[in-house]
């Protein structure tokens, strides 16, 4: 593997609070959402902030996207803990919160009128929330500290489905790019299941004896999928084959909390560390990590609108955006 820089081009401090996730809009790829807490979401209120993001160049380590200021922030009463975009609507942002709430925002509307929906949703912390991609059957699935896996309809205060209950915790949701009704999702018990029609199917063995703490789909290849655990593993499955990974990508030295498939390069993911590293993992061979953080980074997200953009968020209270 060989080892380069990843070159930051611009920092936002987010004044004293500390990220839990971030996702650009796929529908409008200049704005990007995060979720801030205060205390690191341990307790206090949080926020999320929308930000708009500069493409034509001008960071501060070279030239690339920078920050150019926040187009809103809504605040809720605890700790928001995930946050997805709405794939039908370009201002919607649906959250989950410490508390086991979910929560819908306008981000087009005054802080005021932003809340438009609140879901009753389960009873521990919200560890993930993702927005199904088929328009013409709106639905969203949440995964909780509680082992449950919950699933709605947006029209529908409550739950619809309950997909699944583990006896551990369930720490990241994923829905197929490419099988329709399909979703991921990566648990405490060191597994990765497959969810189709609400429904189980595969199991992954991702890491027999340590939490799996993120998972992704690759955008090109239907049974490649990607994990990110708590040994600082992160590595590839085919789900065709998936009682061994096809490849174990060695350079995190501590928890890996995110993973995350380039949507526009398809043999390139990024990864968010507990060892204060984000890094950018090529197949043929390459990695490039960044050094820009001075506390974990935690989560971590590709641009949609242009190719080689990510962000990542850090409990350094600080935001940073890359290009490679």
């Amino acid at each position: 593997m060989t080892l380069q820089s990843l070159h930051c081009s611009h920092i936002m401090p987010t004044g004293g609070r500390h990220g839990t996730h971030l996702e650009f809009s796929e529908i409008s790829p200049n704005l990007l959402a995060a979720a801030i807490n205060e205390n690191f979401g341990i307790t206090g209120k949080g926020e999320v902030a929308v930000l708009s993001i500069d493409y034509s160049g001008g960071g501060s380590a070279l030239q690339g996207p920078k920050f150019s200021g926040r187009a809103s922030v809504f605040a809720y009463e605890t700790a928001l803990t995930s946050l997805c975009w709405c794939s039908q609507a370009p201002h919607l942002i649906l959250t989950g919160a410490k508390d086991g709430r979910l929560l819908l925002w306008n981000a087009g509307k005054p802080q005021e009128e932003a809340l438009v929906q609140q879901y009753v949703g389960p009873v521990r912390e919200v560890a993930a929330v993702a927005w199904s991609p088929v328009a013409s059957e709106p639905r969203f699935v949440a995964a909780s500290w509680d082992g449950s896996i919950l699933m709605f309809d947006p029209a529908v205060g409550i739950a619809t489905q309950h997909v699944a209950q583990f006896p551990c915790l369930v720490y990241d949701v994923r829905w197929s790019p490419r099988f329709p009704n399909t979703f991921i999702a990566a648990a405490g018990d060191g597994t990765v299941r497959v969810y189709q029609g609400g429904l189980p199917g595969v199991t992954v063995p991702a890491r027999p004896g340590a939490d799996v703490l993120s998972c992704d789909w690759s955008p090109t290849s239907p049974y490649l999928l990607a994990t990110a655990d708590a040994e600082a593993g992160v590595r590839l499955w085919d789900l065709r084959f998936c009682q061994q990974p096809l490849a174990a990508m060695q350079g995190h030295s501590k928890a890996v909390n995110k993973v995350r498939f380039s949507p526009h390069l398809p043999s390139t993911l990024a990864t968010a560390s507990y060892d204060f590293t984000t890094r950018v993992w090529d197949m043929d061979g390459r990695m490039l990590t960044s050094s820009a953080h001075s506390g974990f980074s935690v989560s971590v997200a590709w641009s949609a609108g242009a190719a080689g953009v990510l962000a990542d968020c850090s409990w350094d209270s600080t935001l940073a955006l890359y290009v490679i």
